[in-house]
């Protein structure tokens, strides 16, 4: 039987890549700042970039606070920079013993949802149905 807890298998491990890249791009803005010429100093395009990031997952008031920034400079941004590809995309690597997916497998699955509510489906299930009932179920 395949189980998935959707809150434990997507929410956690994303809000701790999340917190991880905050924190980075923080040190980035302070490392900029004791570093650079002066104060009038531009902000670099990259650091602008990362901020503008940032907005898909936090408010624009806690972006500027934690960078310490004005939100006149962080609309300025916003306005000209494009956002990035997120880090989310899916890539698909070969496991070890992998093999070409099925068509149709006998399955048992089952899924749990963060308010309590259980689906459990068994019998011909498609990788392409699985794929497209948990995407559904993260968005």
């Amino acid at each position: 039987m395949i189980w998935f807890n959707v809150c434990n298998l997507f929410i956690e491990d994303e809000n701790m890549a999340i917190a991880k890249k905050i924190n980075q791009i923080v040190e980035a803005f302070e490392l900029w700042r004791k570093n650079r010429v002066s104060r009038r100093s531009a902000t670099p395009q990259a650091l602008r970039q990362q901020a503008v990031d940032l907005l898909e997952h936090c408010s624009s008031s806690k972006v500027t606070a934690m960078l310490r920034i004005s939100g006149t400079q962080l609309k300025q941004w916003r306005e000209a920079v494009e956002p990035s590809p997120t880090s989310s995309d899916f890539i698909r690597l070969p496991g070890q013993g992998a093999r070409e997916p099925v068509a149709n497998e006998h399955l048992s699955v089952e899924l749990r949802l963060c308010n309590g509510a259980a689906l459990t489906l068994s019998g011909d299930i498609s990788q392409a149905f699985l794929v497209a009932m948990i995407q559904e179920v993260r968005s």
